[in-house]
């Protein structure tokens, strides 16, 4: 048990690190992504927008070094529901926006898989978040981060995979276009 609570968090860690610090790196998009929602006042937009990829980059590292990991993690699972009450409001209007999530190279379109990706990681917030984190032993420990590592740069080489596919095709279609003229 011990072991999986440890792939958990340092999961959720994965996630939510390479998200704010994303999020920072390009403030003006991710403000422009938080404004497009249609949900907060303006007002509100800008705070929210400089203030959420810090709380997101906090989180992570905390739950990183196992810092108050219950608190975190149960703050985690809120904000992932509001995440996925966002996109759904926004999908129930109708819209297709750019979801703001990672906020990389290209528009990341929200779908009903976006709700069901923050619903999923909310559950494995609230279990970190129930679940009194245990000391497992250091080999252990060591193999489940090992995992972990490779669990997500597989995700990570299939997201730029993805990428570059699209760039691709988009290449494909611009110069199919000026072939045409």
């Amino acid at each position: 048990m011990a072991a999986l609570m440890l792939a958990l968090r340092l999961a959720l860690a994965a996630v939510f690190i390479p998200a704010g610090l994303a999020k920072l790196l390009n403030l003006a998009a991710f403000a422009r992504a938080v404004a497009n929602y249609r949900l907060l006042p303006p007002a509100a937009v800008r705070p929210v927008a400089t203030t959420l990829p810090w709380l997101e980059l906090a989180a992570g590292v905390l739950l990183l070094l196992g810092l108050g990991t219950g608190p975190v993690a149960a703050a985690l699972a809120v904000l992932l529901l509001a995440f996925a009450l966002a996109v759904s409001v926004n999908l129930l209007r109708g819209r297709r926006i750019d979801c703001g999530c990672f906020t990389g190279p290209g528009p990341r379109q929200i779908t009903w898989a976006t709700v069901a990706r923050n619903l999923g990681l909310s559950a494995v917030a609230a279990w970190a978040a129930l679940i009194p984190p245990a000391r497992p032993g250091s080999s252990e420990a060591a193999a489940v981060v090992v995992l972990t590592l490779a669990v997500l740069l597989a995700f990570r080489l299939a997201g730029a995979a993805l990428t570059m596919a699209r760039a691709e095709a988009a290449l494909s279609r611009s110069l199919a276009t000026i072939r045409q003229r």
